[in-house]
This record gives C-alpha cells, structure tokens and sequence, in this order.
C-alpha cells in the first residue's frame, strides 16, 4: 500500500492487513462530490460598503480584515490576503461595483487624493458574477475567474443579493479540503490497519476500518509512542529492521507475522513503503 505525503525527514508507510477480514469487507463510499466544498470556496462574510463610503474607510475596512485576530495566522497567508483584499458596493438592493486594493495602487500611482473621496466615483462597475444556483463545480469557478481576467468573484442568489465571493485563493483552498476528503473517505474504506512511522519507530498518524478497530483495543492509542511501547519486542525490533531495509532500498519490506490481541491469535501480512518527501 503506498499513499503520497509531505515529509520532512524518512518516513514509512506500514500496511497491516488481516488476514480473517477477507471475508468481511465492505462497500463504502469513495468520493466526496465537489458540491459539498461550494460553499467552502465563497467568504460569505465579505465587506461590503455603501457608494456613499469613503475610499479611506474602504482601505482601513481590508486592513482590519487582514490584521483581525479572528483568523488563524497559521492558514495560508495567500488566503487570507485575498479575503482582505477587496470590498464589494452595494446600494442596499444589488451589488454596483467592487474596490480592490489593485484600485488602491492605480488611485497611488495617478496620486489621486483620496481625502473625502467617495468610493462609487473610483469603483469597477459590471463585475463579472456569479449566481449561486449556477455554480456547478469548483473547476466552473476558477475558469470563469481565469478566462475573465479578474480577482474577485462575487457570488449572489437567485434575487441579486450578496451572498459572499470567490478567489482563486479561496478555490484552490476548497479543491484541496476536497481532495484531502476524498483520500481519507478511500482510506477509510481500506479495511486494513495503515500507519505512519518515522525512521525510528514513532508512530506519526493512522488510518483504520471499523473492523480493524473493533479487533484493537478501545484504549490503544500509539501516536506519538515508539514500536516497542506497542509491540512485543520481537515483532518491533522486527519490524523495526524492514523500516531501515524499505528506507536504505526504496523498494516494499512485506512479511507475516502473527501476535495476540484481546486473547486470541491474530494473523497479519504487514507491508512496510517508503514515503519520500517531495
């Protein structure tokens, strides 16, 4: 078994698959429809202003947004400058325009004074938007954004109200969230034990069916712990070995072993991949 991960330093990937549960597998689903990360892929809170606001407090709005406590300066920042880098103009029945902080550097380089100037007298009007009922696939977003030439897309319902707006950050954020649920639904739906370890024997993550689970122990938690807190010392300095045998050849350490659980003698195949880190 080999899945695709970031890593920092040598790490494996051990499959442990039980040989009683071949006659108990299951069919699960697999793939995460795209529609579920629509809305993942929309800031429903954008800023929105009146014509009558001011360019200043435009500006000062999309500062506050980016410097806000309210988000976590761990996420990429790309996302979170793109949320911050736009306001959208509403009149109080429909959208007439958006101010990004693009407008800001031309208003700069013509060095407009932007002391008491309105925003509706420097805002884009006809922006490229998109109804919410439209809104089939994040692909369909992120082409009309690349074929549009614009930043922002502004996402309204089926009355012409605001409901949020899009990014290319913002898209590419959700594709990922999607991508990253359609690995773990097909992991799930493995019914096999897969663990990661690092070089030395620490157990770093761990995929399980619920029929794995259900023949561990309900306290077994090894993330964090080295083989040898788990296994009897044999089978971790065994196992142990194929790690370094899999990480020094790059090729699948696969062996069968066999050790007791919950008072009974459970049989495995274990294969051991080599994780590389690019």
């Amino acid at each position: 078994m080999s899945m695709s991960t970031h890593a920092n330093h040598n790490e494996v990937i051990i499959d442990r698959h039980s040989r009683q549960s071949l006659n108990q597998l299951t069919t699960k689903p697999m793939l995460v429809q795209n529609s579920i990360y629509l809305d993942l892929a929309i800031d429903l809170n954008p800023i929105i202003v009146s014509p009558e606001s001011s360019v200043l407090e435009a500006i000062s709005l999309m500062n506050q947004l980016l410097d806000s406590s309210e988000f976590d300066r761990s996420a990429d920042l790309r996302l979170l400058e793109a949320r911050a880098s736009c306001v959208l103009v509403d009149d109080g029945s429909k959208l007439i325009g958006i101010f990004s902080k693009l407008d800001v550097m031309h208003l700069v380089e013509k060095q407009v004074n932007l002391q008491g100037l309105q925003i509706v007298d420097v805002i884009s009007d006809s922006p490229i938007v998109i109804r919410r009922s439209q809104i089939q696939d994040l692909e369909s977003m992120l082409n009309l954004l690349q074929t549009s030439r614009c930043r922002h897309l502004p996402v309204l319902d089926d009355l012409d109200k605001i409901i949020g707006v899009a990014t290319q950050e913002s898209i590419l954020f959700a594709n990922l969230a999607n991508l990253e649920a359609q690995k773990r639904a097909v992991l799930n739906a493995i019914p096999d034990l897969i663990y990661r370890v690092s070089v030395d024997g620490i157990y770093l993550e761990c995929f399980s069916s619920n029929y794995v689970t259900d023949i561990l122990p309900s306290d077994l938690n090894p993330i964090g712990k080295n083989l040898s807190d788990i296994l009897p010392n044999d089978l971790a300095n065994r196992k142990l070995n194929a790690i370094n045998k899999a990480i020094a050849t790059g090729e699948i350490q696969s062996f069968e072993q066999q050790w007791h659980i919950n008072g009974q003698i459970q049989y495995e195949e274990v294969q051991i991949v080599k994780v590389n880190d690019q």
